[in-house]
């Protein structure tokens, strides 16, 4: 009987690990940097919708607010598209909420993201302090 006709291959996972293994890596990747260029847009359009919506209580001015909101979104390196709505009227105790809604396009994966975009929305709500002055009539807060 010959000893040497038997080896022992206990523990070899094959070449054909490392290609596959690399593979699922660069997926994974992929995955974690698009899920991060989201919160990160989200972060940026919360702080835009935050800036406007307190620009509008502070100056009533819905331009001004649209530019302050404009200009924290730049302000966070973001050179994609934002719309900002200004919604609510100026009023004692009126609420004003501004909404800023963005398209993020994820990291380019070929074939399977060339046709993705998430839409990315934040919103934020100030009060109009009751006892501003140059506002007719009485506070209706509740």
């Amino acid at each position: 009987m010959n000893r040497h006709t038997r080896q022992d291959e206990s523990g070899f996972g094959g070449i054909e690990v490392l290609p596959i293994g690399l593979l699922v890596m660069t997926l994974v990747t992929f995955v974690v940097l698009s899920a991060w260029n989201v919160i990160d847009t989200k972060v940026a359009a919360s702080s835009a919708a935050t800036e406007a919506a307190r620009t509008a209580v502070e100056t009533f001015d819905q331009g001004e607010a649209e530019n302050a909101g404009q200009d924290t979104w730049r302000g966070h390196g973001k050179t994609a598209k934002l719309k900002l709505d200004i919604e609510g009227g100026i009023s004692r105790c009126g609420r004003i909420t501004a909404v800023a809604t963005t398209k993020v396009k994820p990291i380019r994966i070929p074939i399977l993201t060339s046709w993705m975009s998430i839409t990315v929305t934040s919103r934020h709500s100030e009060l109009v302090d009751p006892y501003r002055s140059g506002l007719v009539g009485e506070a209706q807060c509740e």
